[in-house]
Formats: C-alpha cells, structure tokens, sequence
C-alpha cells in the first residue's frame, strides 16, 4: 500500500486504538485533532487549558482520554480523567524529530499513553537509540510507545488496521 496519506491513516488507526481500549478500559474517548478542533468534553476535561495557546500551529493527531471506572462522561471533571491519549500518526518511517513531537504532545497533555504509529517498520535506529540512550522514556514510567500498523485493504479500498506491533513493549 503506497502513497497513503498521514491523513488516510486516522480513521483506521483511530477505530484500532478504540477496540482495543474498550477491551481493557470501560470509558475511554478519541477524536481526531490534527486539525487543531477538540470537542467541548475534550477541552472541559484538560485541567490546564493554557496548554491549547501552544497548539495553535500543530496538534496532536488523536487525542483521548480513558476516565475513572463508572463516571459518566457528560457529567465528568478533570479530576475523573485517569490518562489522557495522546496519537501521532506517520505514513513513513519513523524519525527521531518524530519521537520528540510524540513526546511533546504526551508531555503537553501528561498523557500516560503517548503514540506514534507508522505502517512503516520500526528501525533498527529507533530501537538501538532507545536500548542506548532510552529516547523513548518519559517522565515517571511513561513512554512513547512506538508501533507499526499492519495494514489491510479491502476490495472497497477500505484501509484497516490488523494489528499494532508495539515497540518497546506494549502498553496494554
């Protein structure tokens, strides 16, 4: 499958992540934001608005958040939210100014899940980089979690997303 867009990407990645967050978290959200647009339940629940001034010129392609076991999200606070998401979508290999904007994003947010996806293989770069030096480390225990796509395409040219080979460990 080439020439697929980053933008071709956000839909199958974002359906992906959705199934398997429901299957390990009861309330989860994601929404598609490479654009800059967050819907009104995303920005009530960011604790510090102020983080939007620096989002004006780029923005995290998916963003989500995963709240507390059995709160309601129309009636949810800041305080309920347990991880923020955080989703960079590439349609290339993976770079290390890549791995710093995922990380930005991530930190921006203090989201817990911090992705950068690509269908391309992971390099061996990236993963000599993070064995050395630990490039994908974030604060507290938190990382960039890596993963390659695998994708599928039906006779529709419908683009779909088998699975997510996570590097350097799955965050599930």
């Amino acid at each position: 499958m080439k020439n697929l867009s980053e933008k071709d990407l956000y839909e199958p990645i974002k359906a992906y992540l959705d199934n398997v967050l429901a299957k390990n978290f009861s309330n989860h959200h994601l929404e598609i934001t490479a654009k800059g647009n967050y819907t009104q339940t995303l920005k009530h629940l960011v604790r510090y608005d102020i983080i939007f001034s620096f989002l004006k010129t780029a923005s995290p392609d998916i963003t989500g958040f995963v709240l507390k076991e059995g709160v309601n999200k129309t009636i949810a606070r800041s305080s309920d939210v347990e991880s923020f998401i955080t989703v960079e979508v590439k349609p290339d290999k993976l770079t290390l100014q890549n791995i710093f904007q995922a990380k930005m994003y991530g930190d921006l947010f203090y989201a817990k899940y911090a992705f950068l996806i690509s269908p391309q293989i992971i390099g061996e770069e990236v993963r000599r980089l993070h064995n050395r030096l630990h490039i994908l480390n974030r604060f507290r225990d938190w990382k960039v979690y890596t993963g390659q796509a695998v994708l599928e395409k039906s006779d529709k040219s419908i683009i779909e997303v088998r699975d997510i080979i996570w590097f350097p460990e799955t965050p599930f």
